[in-house]
């Protein structure tokens, strides 16, 4: 048995009951890349009634800007923890995904997504790769307040489409 592609395929399935199972125990600023990613994941959980937008880039370099709350998508399950969370969240009301080349777990932070009740807007301007994209379904059938979806700076395929 092969330990090291068994650990890699445990962190490929993480969903929604991985991170459920370990929520109660976690220690936030051990499982993000950064502090201020901790910090968002601690209002989320809290139920912040004043985190009513996040910011996903993984370019370190516009998440300096101080008046927004930016979660940088860097090593490690920052975006399968930030899906739990916001998968969670009742309060949350708008969502921005910038920009995440090569990050991991971008299937846990859809899923996330998709449990989400409370966002109301959603703006798009990353190429999801289609796969991620149509992933995104249940969240658009299943989420009636998503008042506002905004797709900038990638192409629309046919598959996008179809999936809105």
């Amino acid at each position: 048995m092969n330990v090291s592609i068994d650990g890699q395929q445990a962190m490929e399935r993480r969903d929604f009951d991985y991170y459920e199972a370990r929520a109660r125990d976690v220690k936030l600023a051990d499982i993000t890349s950064c502090e201020n990613n901790a910090e968002i994941l601690r209002r989320l959980r809290d139920q912040d009634t004043y985190l009513l937008d996040i910011r996903i880039t993984d370019d370190y370099g516009i998440a300096d800007d101080e008046d927004d709350d930016w979660f940088t998508a860097g090593e490690g399950d920052d975006l399968g923890w930030l899906g739990y969370f916001i998968g969670k969240s009742k309060y949350l009301e708008e969502l921005f995904i910038y920009s995440w080349e090569g990050v991991e777990h971008i299937e846990a932070l859809i899923d996330g997504i998709n449990r989400n009740q409370s966002i109301k807007s959603l703006h798009i301007s990353t190429d999801l790769r289609g796969t991620s994209f149509q992933h995104l379904r249940p969240f658009f059938r299943n989420n009636h307040r998503l008042a506002e979806l905004e797709l900038n700076d990638f192409e629309v395929g046919l598959e996008c489409a179809e999936s809105i």
